[in-house]
């Protein structure tokens, strides 16, 4: 389920379903929802779930929760944190319009990990913010790994991967990127040692991290003995890319499997 609610601590089922006219129904409990700290989790899948988080918003909202309650909203994926800005006339501001709806239901707090645009920020009320090189940070310790250098695979991620470099200790090195007939090309060297980590916030159809990995490929005197990718949102939605993904980087670790499909070739 998507969509899962925790009062106190304490997990509760709800119904949910759909009616033939494309309306969404939840159903709570009949006992009374009563409780100090309300927390919805929402794995996003879709725009069809905002009415099952605004629904459920409403329950708890006309139940006798005492006054001093607090509602959470926990977001690991921040949906349309890519459509930041208006670039060509005629396109809608789809983060705004999206944080409006959601600032409109008065959560006290909103937690969203390593969104991809800062523009976040600026438009949530009460957000917090779980930053990339936190995440990372996990990963490193659930593996035991360390890397020598991160790869950034483009000047978007730069600042990021600085970031997860300067607190777990590894140089960093950035790949240019250029946009060749709507396919993705890399150029330039990198330091090469013997564990390298390529970090980013998200993967989509991984034609990015293939060009990166290629990078290594006959185009320097050495190859890492190990060549990681770690993406905090793994979406994965290109198949055959993912395939090749495989290949080409001796694992790929997400901390957000956001597309269970791709679960043979990822590791959470």
């Amino acid at each position: 389920m998507s969509v899962a609610l925790k009062i106190d601590g304490r997990d509760i089922d709800f119904q949910q379903w759909k009616f033939p006219g494309g309306e969404v129904g939840v159903l709570m409990p009949r006992c009374p929802i009563v409780g100090v700290s309300y927390e919805i989790t929402w794995n996003y899948s879709g725009d069809h779930e905002m009415m099952t988080v605004a629904q459920m918003v409403d329950v708890i909202r006309r139940s006798d929760r005492p006054a001093n309650s607090k509602i959470r909203l926990c977001l690991p994926y921040m949906p349309y944190a890519r459509q930041d800005r208006v670039c060509t006339p005629g396109e809608s501001h789809a983060l705004k319009v999206f944080t409006n709806w959601m600032n409109s239901l008065k959560f006290d707090m909103v937690e969203v990990v390593d969104p991809h645009s800062y523009v976040t920020e600026a438009l949530v009320d009460n957000l917090h913010t779980v930053p990339q090189e936190a995440v990372f940070g996990d990963f490193l310790r659930c593996r035991g790994a360390v890397y020598d250098v991160l790869i950034a695979p483009d000047a978007g991620a730069a600042k990021k991967t600085q970031a997860c470099a300067s607190v777990h200790y590894a140089m960093t090195s950035v790949m240019p990127q250029i946009r060749v007939a709507n396919k993705v090309r890399k150029e330039g060297r990198v330091v090469v040692s013997l564990d390298v980590g390529g970090i980013d916030d998200i993967c989509d159809g991984g034609a990015t991290f293939i060009s990166l990995a290629e990078c290594f490929n006959g185009h320097h005197p050495v190859e890492p003995e190990c060549l990681d990718l770690f993406v905090t949102h793994g979406i994965f939605s290109n198949e055959s890319n993912l395939k090749m993904m495989s290949r080409v980087y001796s694992g790929i670790y997400t901390h957000n499997l956001m597309n269970q499909e791709a679960s043979n070739y990822v590791n959470i």
